[in-house]
């Protein structure tokens, strides 16, 4: 009797580890389908990225048109977690005769990634179909709000766009409740291109209106997503306004590609090892004598 009950209790024993093992095993088959899902998902959302970046850099202009009277330079750093900072330098007629004017635009999507990256492409399909039409700078940002309204997803863009004149220096301006235009005189005054209206797409039927401004000869335009003066650094301070102010102002004197290209030295040297996560653009314009 001792002996069957001896008997038992050892199978009953060797049940519970076998039981035991088994329910070890089902556990590390949860945990390794649960990795292998995480991994696939992380690998998709990668996948995305790559394919965001890549539409986002394929809308910017191959190269930065030669223009009598202005030096242009713009350039944009992504960063990990693609957002969807634009611009562009479109040739357009001007309104009173057949000299050719340029609008300068720069904007940005709320939002990141993929979905993005596509509505600042219809963004920019937009503005080229707009553009054929002869519109005035504030019906452009008034039909763009409207048709990004229309738009099925609940996003929209902010957007800062100037029409100069490179002979005579007069600039229009259109800013979408975008972060202000910067304009430096020779003389070192700063004045600035604030917002005239609310971002494309917020609302429906929104008017916008224009302004006038003068572009002299020294003047400097700087034209910036809010990557640029929000980046920060590891204590969480803000590159701003003012730092990008004093670093024009130091600079003037400079030809624009070297401002643009010493702006983000600046900046990178101020973030130092701290992330950003927004995309950083800058686009500057500097007007000179024309050559006879």
């Amino acid at each position: 009797m001792k002996t069957t009950l001896i008997l038992a209790a050892s199978w009953s024993e060797l049940e519970e580890e076998t039981l035991e093992v088994a329910s070890a095993a089902s556990q590390r088959q949860v945990i390794q389908v649960h990795v292998m899902t995480i991994e696939a998902e992380n690998l998709r959302k990668t996948r995305d990225l790559e394919e965001a970046a890549e539409l986002q850099l394929s809308m910017l202009p191959t190269c930065i048109p030669e223009i009598p009277g202005l030096e242009v330079s713009a350039h944009m750093h992504s960063t990990r977690e693609v957002g969807g900072d634009y611009y562009d330098i479109l040739p357009i007629k001007a309104r009173t005769d057949d000299c050719c004017s340029y609008l300068f635009c720069v904007a940005d999507v709320s939002g990141k990634g993929l979905v993005a990256s596509l509505l600042m492409s219809n963004f920019q399909t937009m503005l080229l179909t707009l553009q054929d039409e002869s519109l005035l700078l504030a019906e452009t940002a008034s039909r763009l709000g409207a048709l990004i309204y229309a738009m099925p997803r609940s996003r929209y863009i902010t957007a800062i766009m100037v029409e100069l004149d490179p002979q005579t220096g007069i600039g229009h301006y259109v800013n979408a409740g975008h972060t202000s235009g910067m304009l430096l005189r020779a003389e070192g005054d700063l004045e600035w291109l604030p917002s005239t209206g609310f971002p494309l797409g917020m609302f429906a039927d929104v008017t916008y209106h224009e302004e006038t401004f003068r572009f002299r000869c020294g003047d400097v335009l700087a034209l910036l997503s809010d990557g640029f003066t929000d980046a920060m650094d590891v204590n969480g301070q803000e590159f701003g306004e003012a730092r990008l102010a004093d670093y024009l102002r130091r600079v003037r004197c400079r030809s624009a590609k070297d401002i643009v290209a010493g702006a983000f030295e600046e900046v990178n040297h101020f973030a130092g090892a701290a992330p950003q996560f927004d995309d950083i653009t800058l686009v500057v314009l500097k007007r000179h004598e024309l050559s006879h």
